[in-house]
């Protein structure tokens, strides 16, 4: 599934950005996933960073629609599969062809927002 690709991909960058290894096997579920990404921070990644007992987030953008411009929050929900809303939808050609800014680059100038009732607006 796609959660548990981005999952790994995750672990990958977690792995490379702190200089531990990446934990080893497959994930077959999202819930995996999450368990080997808790696993995997709390054992190695945040061990290898001296006296960490806090972060401060700057920014908070979700991106309701992958490969569209996203929206700044003030506050987000988080959910096992993620930020609430964030890529949550995808274009598609008409033939289900899935698209992203690589194959249609004029995605990038499209900004997409989340309004109540899970409605998402394209501008």
């Amino acid at each position: 599934s796609s959660s548990v690709v981005a999952h790994n991909q995750t672990l990958t960058l977690l792995s490379a950005s702190l200089g531990v290894p990446r934990p080893t096997g497959r994930s077959v579920s999202s819930r995996l996933c999450l368990e080997e990404t808790e696993r995997f921070l709390s054992a190695s990644a945040l061990k290898s960073l001296p006296n960490v007992s806090a972060a401060r987030v700057a920014q908070l953008w979700v991106y309701p629609v992958k490969s569209m411009r996203g929206e700044r929050l003030s506050t987000a929900l988080v959910r096992a599969e993620g930020l609430e809303g964030d890529r949550r939808l995808m274009v598609a050609s008409a033939g289900g062809q899935l698209l992203t800014q690589r194959e249609a680059p004029l995605l990038a100038t499209l900004s997409a927002r989340s309004e109540a009732g899970g409605i998402v607006v394209i501008s």
